[in-house]
């Protein structure tokens, strides 16, 4: 049996230290799947884009509940930011052009803080950079 060297072992030894650190990183990164918000209110949001009114509230109702429980939450911040992008849509299509001007100012303002919040973070930017599309 082969005895492996020092160096050998060495850069087993970081090698392995590399990858544990590279799993925790990616680890500590990624939420749980049932902590996502998206994947809880995603299907009302996008109804409520197609006009589905009951379903948008069901959207921001969620979005509001874990604001409620944890205001600087991002992934709700930004999804809330968008259901407000869309009811100032509604507003405008309507000829309510202050109610609209008012709700479009406040989506932008949380959808912006969101991004400063956590900027790196895909499943913020994703949901602002399509509606801003």
């Amino acid at each position: 049996m082969k005895v492996p060297t020092i160096q050998r072992r060495y850069k087993l030894l970081f090698c392995g230290a590399g990858l544990l650190a590279f799993v925790l990183a990616f680890a500590m990164g990624m939420r749980a799947a049932d902590e996502r918000f998206d994947l809880k209110a995603r299907q009302d949001f996008f109804a409520g884009f197609a006009g589905d009114k009951v379903a948008l509230g069901r959207g921001m109702s969620a979005a509001d509940a874990v604001l409620n429980q944890n205001p600087k939450d991002a992934e709700a911040m930004v999804w809330h930011g968008t259901g407000l992008f869309s009811q100032a849509g509604a507003a405008f299509r309507a000829g309510d052009q202050d109610t609209g001007m008012e709700l479009f100012t406040k989506a932008m303002t949380e959808m912006d803080a969101a991004v400063d919040l956590e900027p790196n973070r895909i499943a913020v930017r994703i949901p602002r950079g399509a509606v801003l599309l």
